[in-house]
């Protein structure tokens, strides 16, 4: 969730454990592991089978942690009297179609917010 919220990006190019420089998901839970022995004996001496850090595991937070997300914004944009959707589709340098999907509304105290989605 630390990673949703500050919109930071879970993995990079190179997630292995061995890895020299582990991206934000692997580098956070080895932080973690540091301060608490649940994580680290988990990490250090579970079944590798079932680590929980693989990629698909990882898709699969992110999933479930952006629905979270969505909905956090859908009820604050319920509250708000006033609101707009910006939709707007381009495509990337694999000339892959891409959607971005924002909304922007009035938060509490008149004051503005521009979400995306």
């Amino acid at each position: 969730m630390y990673c949703v919220l500050h919109e930071a990006a879970l993995r990079g190019h190179r997630e292995g454990v061995n890895a020299r420089n582990r991206e934000n998901f692997l580098g956070l839970l080895d932080m973690i592991s540091k301060h608490d022995l649940v994580v680290k004996n988990r990490l250090q001496h579970g079944p590798m089978n079932a680590v929980y850090t693989s990629h698909s595991v990882q898709d699969d937070l992110l999933r479930i942690l952006g629905n979270n997300v969505v909905q956090i914004i859908c009820s604050k944009v319920k509250v708000a009297r006033l609101y707009s959707v910006i939709v707007d589709e381009s495509r990337d340098s694999s000339k892959q179609e891409q959607m971005s999907f924002a909304v922007r509304f009035v938060h509490r105290g008149g004051r503005t917010r521009l979400t995306f989605i």
